[in-house]
């Protein structure tokens, strides 16, 4: 594993609170499916741009780092813990 794909597991942590606020609108769970694994391509690639490597082989494993550490998260620590719920509590985007 390189620096790269570290990081990019380090901000798959972060993408459940991120996503988390994005399902706010009130879209469909296709939509919300569609929009994680995106913002998870999106994190990979830019997290492989950042480190100025970007070719295919180094952004799959870092979109695969950034889903894979997001859904670790959301499973373990996020699903049950009703942090979702207060969170979508304080900060309702659609009022």
């Amino acid at each position: 594993m390189d620096y790269t794909t570290l990081v990019a597991g380090a901000i798959g942590v972060l993408m459940p609170f991120l996503i988390t606020l994005v399902k706010q609108w009130g879209l469909s769970k296709r939509w919300n499916l569609l929009i994680a694994i995106g913002s998870c391509a999106l994190a990979g690639f830019l997290t492989v741009l950042a480190a100025g490597n970007v070719n295919w082989a180094d952004w799959g494993a870092a979109a695969l780092a950034v889903f894979g550490a997001s859904q670790a998260v959301y499973v373990a620590f996020w699903k049950d813990s009703g942090t979702e719920a207060a969170l979508n509590i304080k900060t309702s985007i659609i009022k």
